[in-house]
């Protein structure tokens, strides 16, 4: 049955199919890539390493934060918060969140930049209702997220340089009272007749 909700999530990649209604924030997280030329087939290996630590420690801040775990697709990873367990104040966990998978990227770059690959992450995050619910057909069903907002979030990422968090205005009202966030202008993106006023998110108010 459908059941309106208030959540927060992040966006990686999701499929579609209309079950249950909820309003969630969703949020894409997506490595940047500066692969070295000539080294390919080591690239490939040593990715292969960094996405298994990635995976990893973005899994630990996904359980920290409540968030549900729509999926990873290579780099990228889906996340919605409030549902289907509800939490209180889902959007701000969403921006904590995200700062925090940022900060733990930045940290293990470090070791990266050692074997001379640049990898940083770019991250969405948009706020809305969406449609919840089991996607998919017998014998293979997932628990998933679909509607304009996970698309926003999902533009927003695509958008989004390396080290960067980017959202809407609607999103960023939540939360303006705990971050620094700068404007960064309109973006046309791709499936939205208007531009999106869009926001960097620098950094959390201690």
């Amino acid at each position: 049955m459908a059941r309106p909700l208030e959540i927060v999530g992040s966006w990686a990649d999701i499929t579609q199919r209309k079950l249950a209604e909820s309003f969630q924030t969703l949020y894409q997280a997506s490595f940047k890539i500066h692969e070295p030329l000539g080294l390919k087939k080591w690239f490939d290996g040593f990715l292969r390493t960094a996405r298994a630590e990635y995976h990893t420690e973005m899994g630990k801040l996904i359980l920290e934060h409540e968030g549900t775990l729509e999926r990873f697709t290579g780099d990228g990873i889906m996340i919605f918060l409030n549902d289907p367990v509800v939490v209180p104040n889902p959007t701000e966990r969403a921006v904590r969140m995200a700062v925090a998978m940022r900060d733990r990227v930045n940290g293990m770059s470090i070791g990266w930049r050692k074997h001379g690959y640049d990898l940083s992450l770019g991250i969405g995050i948009a706020q809305g209702y969406a449609t919840i619910g089991a996607i998919g057909f017998e014998g293979r069903v997932d628990y998933g997220a679909v509607g304009t907002v996970t698309n926003l979030a999902a533009r927003l990422c695509g958008e989004a340089q390396g080290g960067q968090i980017l959202t809407n205005q609607k999103t960023l009202s939540e939360v303006e009272h705990l971050v620094d966030a700068e404007p960064i202008g309109e973006l046309h993106l791709k499936g939205f007749a208007k531009p999106i006023s869009a926001y960097s998110v620098a950094a959390i108010r201690h």
